[in-house]
């Protein structure tokens, strides 16, 4: 995705800031990437929903914010690492993405909104760089997490974890929330 776009009518550039809602809805993208030195600050609700043949991107370090269904079937993505320069992310940004099986959240977000990873059947790690304060009631809608492996970055965060699959009943393996100070990334 291009740093600037120019308009051929007037001959006047733009900065591109950001991906509408439904921006990219069903294009037949395999990977996404964008440059160093892009300024796109936020992806509206379902920018890239149902595009099937998407396998990774690229996030820019500029970007703040993610919208709802983001990635909603996005069939064929099986990684995802969210900078920590967002904030906000959308409830079901993963929506039935069947093939994601390792997300990393960056520092910025401090609220998991419901369902952020409904119908993500084969998820296997969550690796959470910052607190999360606040946690959306059921964010592994429509499969049971038993095997997923989320690391937090401290016995703090692991304790809030611990709070939250109980009272929201996850079914996260309480033994498979992992307090830790270092994380490796894929």
């Amino acid at each position: 995705i291009p740093v600037s776009v120019i308009d051929p009518s007037t001959n006047k550039e733009y900065i591109v800031k950001g991906v509408a809602a439904k921006g990219f809805y069903l294009a037949p993208f395999v990977n996404i990437s964008f440059p160093e030195e892009s300024q796109v600050t936020y992806f509206g609700n379902q920018a890239f929903e149902g595009c099937h043949a998407m396998r990774g991107i690229d996030l820019p370090d500029s970007l703040t914010t993610v919208g709802r269904v983001m990635f909603g079937h996005c069939f064929n993505l099986s990684a995802v690492d969210i900078p920590d320069s967002v904030t906000s992310i959308g409830a079901k940004a993963f929506f039935r993405c069947v093939s994601l099986s390792y997300v990393e959240l960056g520092s910025g977000i401090t609220e998991l909104p419901s369902s952020i990873f409904n119908g993500c059947f084969v998820l296997d790690t969550v690796v959470v760089r910052g607190e999360i304060e606040t946690f959306g009631d059921t964010l592994f809608e429509d499969f049971r997490p038993t095997d997923v492996k989320v690391h937090v970055p401290s016995s703090d965060s692991k304790a809030k974890w611990e709070q939250a699959n109980g009272s929201g009943s996850y079914g996260l393996d309480t033994a498979n929330i992992i307090a830790a100070n270092k994380f490796c990334t894929v």
